[in-house]
Parts: structure tokens; sequence; C-alpha cells
């Protein structure tokens, strides 16, 4: 197969660009204006432009006098090239293309005239393949945080991996070198035991950088102080993470003594077990007086929940840092306990007065917490509401085939208008959104990922919708999602034990499993998810879908400040969709039910 980048002439990203690049070189005359931003952007700040501006100075560098117009066509052919070398820092791309099995070429777009000019492959390529082949992605220092839910999903992920022996978690050489030259960015805090049978990193079959991990007898906190507390909170404060994980586990030996401690009432030989023993007493005494004439095992094993409870509520009680991240929900805490017998987590969940302790109000988690039900949140200002009413009749005379007005006019006018909808859609969908919503060049900006995600805070994804949010001022952004998406299926596969993927594919699958968790969990715990096996898949299928393009919607609204003010102000409205893939007929969810507590937040 072949692999196409595209670039294209009047490209408004490219001529940010330039416009910076001239600015620089002392060149402000030659400079034509920018149109207006969203108010408080600077274009010179945003990501977009940031990433393209060695492109467009070795535009300048190589025509010095060249006007404006053809200093942005040279930077815009650069900034093929640009992708094309981002795209061979892929191990799969690379080795497909060194062993001849894909074909990567850039061509350039006249879009006044619609004429594409083919360059052909990297002039460069031999050089790059020289080189040799890339490493896997390793997360470092300088990456975005990894969002809480997904650093759970991927821990619960990982586990059922380790139990199916599907596990890949040792480190190799490059991740040592890659972690000790970058620096680490953990997905997750665990405080676990330090019996020698519940061994963190291999259970949650993770490699070194992953996991910051606290481990001690019982998994205990001492007090209200000390280390222990002191190493979470910088994992917290310098290191990013965004999830603690307390772990438990099956036949503890320190819970175990406490239990026969409260029952016997004989003390420890040694001063130092009797403070190990002292912090696990509240939970042995509770399950014993829950428990009083079970045999010993049920009340060890009751003990045990309970004592992961209480690490987590001296957490939240004795650092502010976990309070306060726990109360503004930029911060997960959960519990699970480990089985040595066979290696599975059972998942505690949260403590069961974390409201209560921590004083707030939690509203993602109790909507993440209750059955998914859909809640039509729709259009809020005039604008939205006839943007949606015309992407509906759109999308119905797409079905019917029914005097369609999206007809390919001459490509020049689509730069006289500016978008007022912004879709994010997925690659995989093997028709053009402007068709499915039969919308006129120039109405609708199109952006497609696979699993219709919108990646991370930095990168390029984010960093193009940021731009075209603070340039072109939308009145709505469409996350659409589809039936039969092979993404879905893919992530559903891996809630399975499947096989881990690349490091670049799992950064898609890592944003898409949790709607994919959510609606097996509510599957799992309705009656009524389906009388057969595919009745049951097919629900969990389409709920995952609904569910995943509400979680891009959320991730934009907590993560991007540039779409986040947007919403505030009430100029731009992020909405949901799913499209039926045997049918073509768009079913539009609406915002998402959150939007008002997700922009309340600071």
């Amino acid at each position: 197969p072949v692999l196409l980048v595209l670039g294209n002439s009047r490209n408004t990203a490219v001529k940010a660009a330039v416009r910076e690049a001239m600015r620089g070189a002392g060149r402000d005359i030659d400079v034509p204006p920018s149109k207006l931003l969203l108010e408080g952007a600077k274009e010179k700040d945003l990501a977009l432009v940031q990433k393209l501006l060695p492109a467009a100075r070795d535009a300048l560098r190589s025509m010095p006098g060249a006007p404006f117009d053809k200093v942005c066509d040279a930077a815009g052919k650069l900034n093929v090239w640009s992708t094309v070398e981002s795209l061979f820092q892929s191990p799969k791309i690379f080795d497909d293309v060194a062993s001849g099995r894909l074909t990567v070429h850039g061509a350039y777009c006249d879009v006044k005239t619609g004429k594409v000019q083919f360059l052909g492959q990297h002039p460069a390529e031999q050089s790059l393949l020289e080189k040799g082949p890339p490493l896997d992605v390793v997360r470092i220092a300088s990456d975005a945080p990894i969002p809480p839910l997904e650093a759970l999903c991927s821990l619960a992920v990982g586990n059922r991996r380790y139990i199916k022996g599907a596990g890949e978690g040792q480190g190799q050489n490059y991740v040592l070198k890659a972690l000790a030259g970058g620096g680490q960015l953990p997905a997750a805090i665990i405080l676990g035991c330090a019996d020698s049978r519940a061994p963190v990193e291999i259970y949650f079959d993770m490699q070194p950088g992953d996991l910051f991990v606290l481990r001690t007898a019982g998994n205990t906190i001492e007090g209200g102080y000390g280390g222990l507390l002191g190493s979470a909170e910088y994992a917290i404060a310098v290191l990013k993470t965004k999830l603690i994980v307390v772990t438990g586990h099956t036949l503890c030996g320190a819970v175990t003594a406490t239990v026969k401690e409260v029952l016997s009432k004989e003390g420890m030989p040694t001063e130092n077990l009797g403070i190990v023993v002292d912090n696990i007493r509240a939970a042995a005494e509770m399950a014993v007086e829950t428990l009083p004439d079970a045999p010993l095992v049920q009340q060890v094993q009751l003990a045990t929940k309970l004592n992961v409870f209480e690490a987590m509520q001296k957490m939240m009680k004795h650092s502010t840092i976990i309070r306060d991240g726990v109360a503004s929900e930029e911060l997960m805490l959960v519990g699970a306990v480990y089985n040595i017998e066979d290696g599975s987590l059972d998942w505690v969940g949260p403590h069961p007065e974390q409201e209560k302790i921590v004083g707030s109000t939690l509203h993602v988690h109790r909507w993440r917490e209750a059955p998914y039900s859909r809640k039509s949140m729709l259009p809020s200002s005039p604008d939205a509401r006839a943007i949606i009413d015309r992407l509906q009749a759109g999308n119905k005379r797409f079905v019917e085939q029914d005097e369609l007005h999206g007809v390919h006019e001459n490509p020049s006018i689509v730069h006289d208008v500016d978008p007022d909808t912004i879709l994010i859609g997925s690659s995989n969908l093997r028709v053009q959104y402007e068709d499915v919503f039969d919308s006129k060049p120039g109405q609708m900006l199109v952006q497609r990922s696979m699993g219709n995600i919108a990646g991370h805070a930095g990168g390029a994804m984010f960093a193009s919708l940021e731009f075209a949010v603070a340039r072109f001022l939308p009145k709505v952004l469409v996350v659409v999602g589809h039936s039969g998406d092979e993404v879905v299926n893919a992530a559903l596969q891996q809630l399975s034990g499947a096989k881990m993927p690349s490091k670049s594919m799992r950064h898609v699958l890592d944003q898409v499993v949790p709607s994919c968790m959510k609606a097996v969990s509510d599957a799992d715990n309705d009656s009524a998810s389906g009388e057969t096996s595919g009745g049951r898949q097919l629900r969990v299928e389409q709920t995952a879908t609904e569910l995943n393009a509400l979680y891009t919607i959320k991730q934009l609204l907590v993560h991007s400040p540039i779409i986040r003010a947007a919403a505030k102000s009430g100029s731009l409205e992020l909405h949901a969709a799913v499209l039926d893939s045997s049918t073509g007929r768009v079913d539009f969810v609406g915002q998402h039910p959150l939007v008002a507590e997700l922009l309340a937040r600071d």
C-alpha cells in the first residue's frame, strides 16, 4: 500500500507559522494581518504554530526575499517532509517501508485549482532508513500527564494480560536508557504490601517508568506524617501522577497476625512489629466485630479489604495535596485486593465515604459509577441549534439520497468562508463526513483519528483542534463515533487479556478502553443486557461507542484551556453523535451530561 502525506496551499496554520518566522526575521512589513482570534489567544503561542515554525523558518532561509505566499507554499511542502520524518519514528511504519511492504509519498494540493502535485518519496529516505529502526515509544517526564481513568484502565488491562500469561512488562535496554535521560512520568502511585508473593510491577504487567511503587508490610501508613506520604506527594506534585492505587492481597501475613492478635489479646514479639500491627488494628477489630463467629480466613479477608480503605482514608486525611486532588477530581484514589493464588485483582473502588472525607460532591465519580443511560443535552444557543438542525437535515438527505446540496463546487470557495463546525471522526470510516452530512465546502472542518480520539494535551491532534477553535471561532464541535469501529473492538479485546499492542497503538487504545470497561461493567450488572451472547456484545459495543465520544468531549473540556474558554463563554458547544455504518444515519447524543460541572472547575 501507499501512505500519502498531503499538504495544501493557503493553509491557515502554515500561514500563521510563516507570519511568526517573518516577524522573527525582521520582515514585519511583509506580513499580512491575521484574522480575529478567540479572546485571550495569541497566534504565536498556539501549539500548532510552534510545531510548524521549523518548516516555516527553513522555507524563509531558502528564499529570504520571497513574498509571503511563496514562502507559505515552500513551508507547506517542507512540512510534508517533516510529517514523513515523524511517521518514520513509528517502528511499524519504518519496518514496513524498509521491507518494501509500504511506500510513503508526499503530495501538495493547490486548493485554488484542485490540482495535486505528487512529490514522490522523501528526498532523504535512504539516509533515514540507514539510521536504523527507531525504538518504541517510551513515556518520559516531558510528556503530558496520563489522565487518571486511563491509567486505572491500563493497570486493569495489564493484570488481565498477566493472568492469561500474555504479560510483556520486562524492561528492555532502550527503555532504561530513555528513562535515564528523559526522566520518569509514572502512570500511577501504588501503595502495596512488601510480601514477596505480591510483585506489583509484574502483576500489573508494567515496564520500568510506569509505576511509582511504595511498599510496606500490610500496605500500611504510619500516622499522618513520614516518608511514605511524602513520597506519594512527590509523585503527584513533581511527577504529575494522577492515580493512586492501594493494593492489599489475600493471605497477607501482617493482616493475619493482627487479626490473631485482636482475638488472642497477645502482643507482638518486637516493638517495630507492634507498630505495624497498630496500623492495621482498626481494620482487624472491625472485621472481628462484624464477623465474630466466622472462621479466621473470612475475618482476614474482610480485614484485608477494610485495611485498604483505612490506608486510603489516612492518605486523604493527612495529605492536603491528595485530599484536594480527590476533591477536584483531578486525582483518583482507588483500592484493590490481589489474589496471590490466581493473580487476579478484586477492584474495591474508591473509599465508600470519599465525599465525606474530602468535603466535596464528586460529580464525575457519581456519573461514572451510575449505570449509563443517555441524557440528551440539547443545544443551548440558537447558533448551535441551527447548525445541528442543518447537520441532521443534511444527514437525512444523505441517507435518502434525496436532493443533495453538498456538490463539489469550485474548491477556491472553501477559503472564502470560515467553518462554523469542527468534526472529530474516525479514520477508519470509509466515507467522507462532508458527504454524510451533505455539507457544502467550507462549512465543516474535519479531523479524523483512530477511535475518534483527541489525543493528549500537547500532542498534534490537540494542537490542531485548539488552533481551529482559536482561529475560526466555530459554534459547534461534534465528536462522531460509528458502529462496528475496529478500534472499539480492539479495546474490548484488551479487556479480555489480549496481547499488549505496540506502544503507538496502545496510546490510542488507552483512550478508548475506559469507555469499553464502563460498557462491560454496566452489561455485567444488568440482567437485561441481552438474552444471547451476541445481543450482549452488541449492546456493549453500542454503549462503548457512545461513551467514547463523550469521553473525548470530557478530555477536551478539562485539558484544553482554549476549548474550555470557548465553551465557558458560550461561543462553542461540544456534541456527541453516533453514525450507523450500515445505514449512514447519524444519531445525535447531545452535549456531555456533566458539561456544567466540568466547566465549573477551577
